[in-house]
């Protein structure tokens, strides 16, 4: 398991040389390196977290990901890569799809975001605001298509398509009373 114990210092800081004691970055040469990867895979993994500065304990399970192909040789730069993330986050589902052309020009990317009922209660203590409201409930689901193409003409563009939805959304005063609330938000 992995925990952090305070701002800024995990479990295995010690671990991790110091920046005046890492190697000095070596300058690119020409094209660079070539290479190609294949079949990389992570099958039902797990990772634990122990947030102690927040008191917070967040699990991983389920963990796959999937990286079949990636190349950089000039025969496979217009080959998609075709990476996968899924697992379960504090017992909810989230799953990443990618399709890219990194080494392409101009680079494309999209990625299929699909998340269901995120306690988003449990995650604002991450907020670095305090609030004069409670938020006792909502959950949030994604279901949306980022697609990137860094183009010289007509430039870059982003594109998000699909759906997000806040449910069970209940806000609060301090002291309890309700001031905001609604079943299902649908964008």
């Amino acid at each position: 398991g992995i925990a952090r114990l305070e701002p800024g210092r995990y479990n295995f800081s010690d671990l991790i040389p110091a920046a005046a004691d890492a190697p000095p970055a070596e300058e690119p040469r020409g094209r660079g390196l070539r290479f190609s990867v294949n079949n990389i895979e992570v099958l039902d993994g797990q990772v634990e977290f122990r947030d102690d500065p927040v008191g917070k304990s967040h699990r991983v399970s389920g963990l796959t990901l999937t990286l079949p192909f990636i190349s950089n040789f000039d025969a496979h730069v217009e080959t998609f890569v075709e990476p996968l993330l899924s697992a379960e986050v504090n017992g909810k589902p989230i799953a990443l799809r990618g399709k890219a052309k990194p080494f392409a020009s101009p680079v494309e990317t999209v990625f299929d975001i699909d998340l269901a009922d995120v306690d988003i209660p449990y995650y604002l203590a991450y907020v670095p605001t305090k609030f004069n409201f409670k938020v006792p409930s909502a959950l949030l689901d994604v279901k949306a298509s980022l697609s990137f193409v860094n183009a010289a003409e007509p430039g870059p563009s982003l594109v998000i398509s699909g759906e997000a939805a806040l449910k069970a959304v209940a806000v609060t005063d301090t002291g309890g009373g309700p001031l905001l609330g609604w079943e299902r938000l649908q964008v």
